[in-house]
């Protein structure tokens, strides 16, 4: 119920919800006390009426019965009656004649009704005595009359102190709400702006109005400051885009020189039959070196978005053998054997030639570098879609690759598979002393990958070898 209470749409709503039972409650219980009081009075004041009746009456009636004048008596025992509240009389007890009741028989139901009863005398002696029995029905009517009036009249004064608790209401508590109310709604616009609320008070809702107003000149400035810093942030973003691209490009220039000069003195060292392994150090090391620019100008650019995939048609057979001839000249370096495994592919594929390869040699590249004198399989797989797997703008002549690269080298426990595709993080140190590494390879392939729609899961046990699966649409 309370839970009902709190959902009403308006405090006005809640008002009435509040007030309804309190007026009906109220007035109830107001009605009770006077129709008590009320009924207290007249019953007090019928008894002391009734009282001097009896007297009055009972004279006039025991004169005539000491000097037997029954008729006499009779009619005034019938003028007893005409009180509307009195219904029935009796003398009874008489010497000279016989019980006189009127109207006639009216003893026969009279225990139905109060009585009240007084001696006759008369000359210091009693004759009889009077009984007249009465209803206090009239005094119901006029209670039930007065509970009205007095209902409607409290009613009416319960509406007049609603209607201005009401407007009391409006100007103490609605008039603020609403301010804070515009200024909020304000807030939420495309300028995001709001006026301070000019309310001044200094009750609680003056409170809150002040902390919101202090509130808001606060995130403005927090919010132009945040704007402030959002900008010199993508100002400093670009730069460093700026920055890496031009190094870039500078460092493979001397970078490129330096290896094929190196690769020349190593052929003439070759044919001079002399010690060619500090060329082939220099050579890999400058590889390393292109390699790790590579990494960092790709990481760069997605950091940016700014790298967008450009889909060609390829034969299936040919992107297959071009990746098999780069894994097996990496498999080699561990001696390690390269496997490609294919099913009933697509003779053509529509991909991203180069961020697709990237994807592929950077896991192959990574399994044969954690694996030695063991073996690394790349399984290429056409899926079957369902249609409620689907996607929206899914093209059902489009086909679904899975690619999954496995080795049988050092593996991986749960730990550092969920820190794997960390940007600059190598799962353990130890292992990136001994085997290498710059920590952006496996971060750069899953954003790759996640920007084909797709993401790169791994499945790995320690000392077991791992295995790298995802699904490309071709």
């Amino acid at each position: 119920m309370l839970n009902r209470f709190h959902q009403l749409p308006s405090i006005t709503l809640k008002f009435i919800v509040l007030l309804a039972p309190a007026v009906t409650i109220t007035t109830a219980v107001f009605c009770a006390i006077v129709g008590f009081l009320t009924f207290k009075e007249q019953s007090t004041a019928l008894v002391q009426k009734l009282e001097l009746v009896v007297q009055t009456h009972g004279g006039a009636i025991a004169d005539p019965l000491w000097n037997v004048d029954i008729e006499s008596a009779q009619s005034s025992v019938a003028t007893i009656v005409l009180h509307p509240e009195i219904v029935c009389a009796l003398v009874s007890e008489t010497q000279w004649s016989d019980d006189i009741e009127w109207p006639i028989d009216c003893t026969n139901s009279a225990e139905q009704y109060l009585s009240i009863s007084a001696p006759l005398i008369t000359n210091d002696h009693n004759v009889g005595k009077l009984e007249i029995y009465y209803t206090k029905n009239h005094i119901f009517s006029t209670i039930i009359e007065d509970m009205l009036e007095s209902a409607l009249l409290f009613v009416l004064l319960i509406l007049v102190s609603a209607i201005v608790a009401y407007a009391a209401l409006r100007l103490i508590v609605h008039t603020p709400l609403d301010l804070l109310l515009s200024s909020i709604r304000a807030s939420e616009g495309s300028d995001s702006k709001s006026s301070v609320v000019n309310w001044s008070s200094d009750d609680e809702l003056g409170s809150v109005v002040n902390a919101y107003n202090a509130m808001r000149i606060q995130v403005e400035l927090n919010t132009a400051e945040l704007v402030s810093a959002r900008e010199g942030a993508e100002k400093a973003d670009a730069s460093k885009t700026r920055f890496l691209a031009n190094m870039s490009h500078e460092l493979r220039t001397p970078l490129n020189a330096v290896i094929g000069i190196t690769e020349m003195m190593r052929d003439q060292a070759i044919k001079k039959e002399e010690n060619i392994e500090p060329y082939e150090r220099v050579t890999r090391a400058g590889r390393h070196l292109l390699s790790l620019i590579d990494n960092i100008l790709d990481f760069s650019k997605i950091e940016a978005d700014r790298i967008e995939l450009s889909l060609e048609e390829i034969p299936t057979q040919t992107f297959l053998h071009d990746i098999r001839s780069t894994a097996l000249e990496l498999a080699r370096r561990n001696d390690n054997e390269f496997i490609l495994e294919c099913g009933q592919l697509p003779a053509v594929v529509r991909i991203d030639v180069l961020r697709l390869s990237q994807i592929l040699i950077n896991l192959i590249g990574n399994a044969t570098k954690f694996t030695k004198q063991g073996s690394v399989v790349l399984s290429v797989n056409t899926l079957e879609i369902q249609e409620n797997t689907a996607p929206l703008d899914f093209d059902a002549t489009e086909s679904l690759l899975e690619f999954r690269i496995s080795d049988s080298g050092i593996g991986m426990s749960q730990d550092q598979v969920d820190r794997l595709f960390g940007e600059f993080t190598e799962i353990d140190q130890a292992v990136t002393r001994r085997f290498g590494g710059t920590g952006l390879g496996l971060a750069i392939s899953q954003r790759l990958c996640q920007l084909m729609g797709s993401a790169i899961n791994v499945t790995s046990e320690p000392g077991k070898g791992s295995e790298f699966y995802f699904q490309v649409h071709v």
